[in-house]
């Protein structure tokens, strides 16, 4: 479990803790497999850190993501499936998709 800290977030399926997030989402854990058919589902609370009446940011630079850096990660198409991405050589940026 990470430390309570103000930008630490945690996102639960039942009692599996399937993604944290920390730092506003610089560093993020994946619990959930890149093939799990509800991964969507686990990422998409990211969406309330763009929510414009809790954050002052329209956007969520990500650093690692489960300890590796996040422009090399397997879970960029599952993120791709949720937020408009933008890959850097060292952060993915994400930011809120509208139709």
């Amino acid at each position: 479990m990470p430390r309570r800290a103000a930008g630490n977030h945690l996102v639960f399926r039942g009692s599996e803790l399937v993604l944290v997030s920390e730092a506003r989402g610089r560093r993020l854990h994946i619990g959930a497999t890149v093939d799990d058919a509800a991964i969507s589902a686990c990422i998409a609370p990211l969406e309330h850190l763009l929510n414009r009446s809790t954050s002052r940011s329209d956007r969520i630079e990500i650093e690692t993501i489960n300890g590796q850096p996040a422009p090399k990660s397997e879970y960029l198409p599952a993120l791709r499936g949720v937020f408009d991405v933008l890959i850097d050589h060292r952060l993915v940026t994400l930011r809120r998709r509208f139709s």
